[in-house]
Formats: C-alpha cells, structure tokens, sequence
C-alpha cells in the first residue's frame, strides 16, 4: 500500500498533510491528529523567511568607500566550491560561480564588504548576504560569501588574476 500525492503548488505542507493523514488511516484506523497540515506549514513556511546575515540591516549612513573595485577583481580558488570569478561592472562587481557560470551582482555595503541578493531561485525575498574581502598589503587575499559560508567553507582564497 503506498500514496503518491502530486501537486503543482507551492511547498506549503499540503501535500506532506494528505500522505501523513492517508497513513494515518492505512496504520491506524483513523486520522491521528487534525493538525498534520499546520505541523508540515509551520515547517515550509521557513523556506519562505529572507535570510542572510545583512537581513534586517540597513545599509551603514556613512559607509566607508572601497578600494578601487579593479583590486578586488580575479580568480578566487576553494576545495570545496571550485573556482569563482570577480570583475567589476561599472559600479558593482560580478561574482561568477559553477559550471553554469551562475553570476551575483555584488553592491557595495561598506569598505571591503559588499551585498549579495542569490535571487528567488535560491532564496526567499528580501535574502541579503554579504561578502567580505581580506586585503594585506594592499593585494586582496581572500573572499568570504556569507551565502556559500554555512559550514563554514565559504572563503576563497585568492588564485590568481583574470585572464591568466
């Protein structure tokens, strides 16, 4: 005995209700509980929530200025994620990641950090993460996405520079 329960709407525990509810019935007779829906909502409805550690930040009044935005352009190496790309584009720059070369506008938030929206594919409105870059010496030498950081294996250590 088995369900399958399709649907073509959003992730809002719907589905999740009916096969608990239908197993109810097959295991016990009866429906457990009447709340199946509103425990399986309560669990989609995080994926709805904006997250990002600059979510419910306002950008700083007085934000420090960057370097030039051409000293943080290159090639940024990690094990785990591969290589990601950085250039500037007029008043951003453009963080480019992955074999389908997915690109993120990066704006400027203060000094050496900038914001990152990944877009509603990966995430809820209103997401917002940062992405911070290390300089010594004037020569920039790691990056961290705060999106990519989770595990803590979102730092790119600096490759190399475009084109090489």
């Amino acid at each position: 005995m088995g369900i399958v329960v399709l649907t073509n709407g959003a992730q809002v525990g719907a589905a999740e209700a009916i096969a608990t509810e239908f197993m109810d019935i097959a295991q016990f007779g009866d429906v457990t509980r009447n709340s199946w829906y509103e425990i399986a909502h309560g669990h989609f409805m995080n994926f709805y929530k904006a997250s990002g550690d600059l979510v419910g930040n306002s950008p700083p009044q007085n934000p420090n200025f960057p370097h030039p935005l051409a000293i943080y352009e290159g090639i940024y190496s990690s094990a785990y994620f591969g290589e990601v790309e950085v250039w500037a584009n007029g008043d951003h720059l453009i963080l480019q990641i992955g074999p389908r070369k997915l690109q993120f506008v990066l704006k400027h938030w203060d000094a050496d950090v900038f914001q990152m929206d990944p877009g509603r594919e990966f995430t809820a409105k209103g997401s917002l993460y940062s992405v911070g870059f290390a300089l010594s010496g004037g020569r920039v030498t790691s990056m961290t996405a705060a999106y990519f950081n989770d595990n803590m294996l979102g730092t790119f250590p600096f490759a190399r520079p475009r084109g090489t």
